[in-house]
């Protein structure tokens, strides 16, 4: 099984556009396949892979503190030693309690209290849903409660599932959808990948990203593809992105032009092969879907 994942560095360049189109296609090749979001913020994928949920599992990859008030006497040292001014003064019943949303677990209050009446504990901050694609294919999606920190370690625990309902159903592609940003989710998603396809635009933003994201890639020795979506945006700053793509020796996969079926495709819920095949943007993306075959599986 290899497993693919989908990366941007910057948000709003249609990495999960592109993905739920590759999806589709990987799937009308009889590719057997599980894809998953670990966009776990804002998860988005299954809106375009249409499909009936079969499951969610709980997860709980954050700490919270938590009072015993059958030992706080009330003393008040963990408010003076809580740098997330997390626990805050309850006046009517003259005791301290902890504002969750706040609370990062990091135990300091625990180890200052001296009636040892504060405890650490997992908690739940996430969920893993499982839904059957109406094109026939597994979506995984990773979802963290508003207002909940750890996306990062939600994102490994998403993995893990999905690694293992691949192996499951004999996947030959596990297709990952990943995060924006650089940081610890986008380095959980890339972690364990065979192979990241990397997608930008011509915008001086979105170059600096790729830069970050591609510096991940290359630190878990994934192999890696370049595809430059609204690739007619700017002609000048294109030539910027080939310059990067020569000098890091980074195949360019192909590129995707401005085309109206795309968001004439999202707001219809469709991937935008399905909905508009023949417009150009759907046939850059299957020639883009080719390559990714012919590199990765030796197909066509």
């Amino acid at each position: 099984m290899k497993e693919i994942v989908v990366i941007s560095g910057k948000g709003g360049v249609g990495k999960t556009t592109f993905t739920a189109s590759l999806a589709y296609l990987l799937s009308s090749n009889n590719t057997r396949l599980v894809v998953v979001d670990t966009d776990v913020d804002a998860p988005n994928l299954a809106l375009l892979l249409k499909g009936e949920k079969t499951g969610e599992i709980g997860v709980k990859a954050s700490e919270k503190a938590f009072i015993d008030y059958t030992k706080c006497d009330g003393c008040g040292i963990c408010l003076k030693y809580c740098k997330e001014n997390a626990i805050l003064w309850n006046s009517k019943e003259n005791r301290p309690y902890i504002f969750e949303v706040f609370c990062e677990g990091c135990g300091v209050c625990s180890v200052v209290c001296p009636r040892k009446a504060i405890r650490i504990e997992l908690v739940e901050n996430g969920s893993i849903v499982i839904s059957r694609s109406t094109y026939g294919f597994l979506v995984i999606t990773g979802q963290l409660k508003i207002g909940e920190a750890g996306s990062g370690k939600i994102v490994m625990e998403v993995k893990l599932k999905a690694n293992e309902i691949a192996k499951e159903n004999k996947a030959d592609v596990l297709l990952v959808d990943g995060p924006p940003g650089a940081g610890c989710p986008a380095i959980a998603a890339v972690s364990g990948a065979h192979y990241a396809i990397l997608i930008t635009e011509p915008t001086p933003a979105a170059l600096s990203d790729l830069e970050r994201i591609y510096e991940i890639v290359q630190h878990f020795q994934a192999l890696s593809g370049l595809v430059i979506n609204k690739a007619d945006l700017e002609e000048n700053f294109k030539k910027e992105i080939y310059k990067f793509a020569e000098r890091e020796d980074i195949q360019i996969l192909g590129e995707i032009p401005l085309d109206n079926a795309i968001p004439h495709s999202l707001a219809q819920g469709i991937p935008v092969v399905e909905y508009a095949p023949n417009s150009s943007a759907s046939k850059s993306i299957k020639k883009i879907a080719e390559n990714v075959l012919r590199t990765l599986l030796g197909e066509y």
